[in-house]
């Protein structure tokens, strides 16, 4: 046995002498002595599981290698193999492992051992593979954290404090790409690493052109439709968002829109066969108010008769500029705030209009001024009398007219009273139970006198005769004058029950007969004229009247004979009847009373009296 260990290929020489009684022969042997395959393997190896590393020596040129127990190696004739457990364990174990050498060019052999210390190797669980739209935020990772691992993601530019167990991020991409993600989980106890990979397919956002329509617009006229300009698309669904606004309705295609005032938009939303969604550039609509304020129009009211008449008329408030229109007449010429309009004095209807411009170009409603034709009609609609006696006329047609006022004219009395304008015009202490004569008065605003028809006020009057114990009451009234259309009369008697007057009876003609008084009643009357009017009904009253008539005083006789022979039975009282609920008592010629009655009928016949 040869042990070289410090020998580095020397060549070692023998002689050997053999002797034959005085004869000896010698020969030399030469013997090469090479060194044993050299092992430079560091042991023992510390693995994880689930961790592929490489164990065993560095390969050396010449030599041939060969793993004589070869599990969970990845080749069993190369020096340094991979050496991977694909299963996590619970504990901690020692392998081991032999290698045999060979030096090609001496055919010199070495086995070796190889220890490995196999440790558990944390877990990793970065999540399911997963897709994404651009400009997703994602959350991965399905570990809390523990104080006794680390860890670390890599992979995407996006990831915000790596070091954490879950991780949030965003992944942008105009095109569609996959992306891997690595969570990396070290122990802190045994330094063993695991590693666990997201596939994440990012998907790019749909591209959409903003809607097409009009970006400025005035607010009186703010309903417009908008264009999706894309259209629609299979597997694709469209929506709209709106601010500032109402969509009135919509489709895939367009939207009808109505702006509010002062500034809008509108977004397209896409949502596309691959689950993406986006949103498109807001176009931006202005809605511009139009002019508002105080408009009013100045200037004359009134168009006379006779030739052409021009006027001038202004327009106040803020505006930037106007449009000027007339009715009854034609434009002569205007600017933004005045107009000279020439009237047609036989046209039917006269009228001045302009619409203000604001500085955006939008108009405001129109403002309207209504001219009148300077041929006013003063009229009376009625004449009446008031409860307190008050003369009410009730006055039309004055509006826009000078001097105006009534007159008045009755057997006693006459007189003008100025008025205003259309109203109910009272007058005081004119005359009783005469027929007064109303007419009004006024010049036009050219200065032209004109007159209204005669309106009268009712007179009326009371006759009365007895009737045995009622009285027959006549009525009789004046025509009420001043209207051309049918006038339906009706007398009304005053009631003390209800402290008002209250109707007796109608009639088409001026007088009333009425039976049924009591002698003792003083009755109060009034008559109302009425008619319509364009479909209005007209009242007039009449003043009070009332009968004068005198009721008759009683006379006693002086005797009578009841010896019933059919004459003078009866103590008898003439007009008795005038007297009801009178009380008769009779005493002799000494005072004694020999008949009493309360309520005394001209029926006492002297029974058991003695004569005298």
């Amino acid at each position: 046995n040869f042990y070289a260990n410090s020998i580095e290929n020397e060549i070692l020489s023998y002689i050997s002498t053999n002797t034959l009684e005085s004869c000896s022969v010698s020969d030399t042997v030469l013997i090469k002595i090479w060194n044993s395959p050299s092992f430079n393997s560091e042991s023992p190896f510390k693995i994880c599981s689930e961790i592929p590393i490489k164990i065993g020596p560095d390969s050396i040129p010449g030599y041939q290698y060969n793993w004589l127990n070869n599990e969970n190696l990845s080749q069993s004739s190369i020096a340094k193999p991979l050496i991977f457990l694909r299963y996590q364990i619970e504990n901690e174990r020692d392998l081991k492992y032999a290698i045999q050498t060979k030096e090609n060019q001496t055919g010199c052999v070495r086995i070796d051992t190889v220890l490995v210390n196999l440790q558990k190797a944390p877990d990793a669980k970065a999540g399911l593979d997963i897709e994404v739209c651009s400009g997703d935020t994602i959350l991965i990772g399905n570990q809390n954290p523990q104080s006794d691992l680390e860890f670390y993601w890599s992979g995407s530019a996006g990831i915000i404090n790596p070091q954490n167990s879950k991780v949030k991020f965003t992944l942008i991409s105009n095109s569609k790409k996959e992306e891997s993600v690595i969570l990396q989980v070290k122990s802190l106890t045994n330094t063993c690493l695991a590693f666990d990979t997201v596939s994440i397919l990012v998907k790019p956002l749909p591209f959409i052109p903003k809607p097409v329509g009009k970006v400025t617009l005035c607010a009186s006229d703010s309903i417009f439709n908008y264009i999706n300009p894309i259209g629609s698309l299979n597997k694709t669904s469209f929506s709209w968002e709106i601010l500032g606004g109402k969509i009135l309705d919509s489709n895939e295609v367009q939207a009808k829109v109505q702006w509010l005032s002062g500034r809008n938009s509108l977004s397209l939303l896409m949502l596309d066969s691959l689950g993406c969604r986006n949103k498109s550039e807001a176009t931006i609509v202005e809605s511009y108010p139009k002019p508002s304020g105080n408009f009013s129009i100045s200037g004359p009211g009134f168009v006379c008769s006779g030739a052409f008449n021009e006027k001038q008329f202004e327009l106040n408030g803020t505006f930037s500029s106007s449009i000027w229109l007339a009715k009854g007449g034609f434009i002569n010429s205007s600017n933004t705030t005045r107009s000279n309009i020439n009237f047609n004095p036989e046209a039917n209807k006269f009228q001045v209009l302009v619409i203000p411009i604001s500085d955006k170009n939008c108009k405001g409603d129109t403002v309207s001024k209504d001219i009148m034709f300077a041929e006013i009609k003063p009229e009376i609609h009625s004449a009446s009398v008031s409860e307190t006696g008050t003369v009410e006329i009730l006055s039309a047609g004055l509006f826009g007219s000078n001097e105006a006022k009534i007159s008045f004219s009755s057997k006693s009395k006459n007189g003008d009273l100025e008025i205003a304008n259309d109203s109910i015009n009272r007058i005081e202490n004119l005359p009783t139970k005469e027929k007064i004569d109303f007419t009004i008065k006024a010049k036009d605003q050219c200065l032209v006198d004109r007159t209204s028809k005669m309106h009268s006020i009712i007179s009326g009057e009371v006759t009365a005769k007895t009737l045995d114990n009622e009285l027959e009451i006549n009525t009789k009234w004046t025509p009420y004058s001043g209207n051309t259309t049918s006038i339906q009369y009706a007398l009304f008697r005053y009631s003390e029950s209800v402290q008002n007057f209250e109707k007796v009876d109608t009639s088409s003609s001026f007088g009333l007969r009425i039976n049924g008084f009591s002698p003792f009643e003083k009755p109060r009357f009034k008559v109302r004229a009425s008619w319509f009017e364009n479909g209005v009904e007209r009242i007039s009253w009449s003043d009070e009247f009332e009968t004068g008539l005198e009721i008759p005083k009683p006379s006693f006789p002086n005797l009578f004979t009841p010896n019933r022979d059919g004459l003078n039975d009866n103590f008898f009282i003439p007009y008795l009847y005038w007297y009801p609920n009178s009380s008769l008592t009779f005493f002799d010629r000494w005072g004694k009373q020999v008949y009493k009655a309360d309520s005394y009928q001209n029926d006492w016949v002297a029974n058991g009296v003695e004569d005298g």
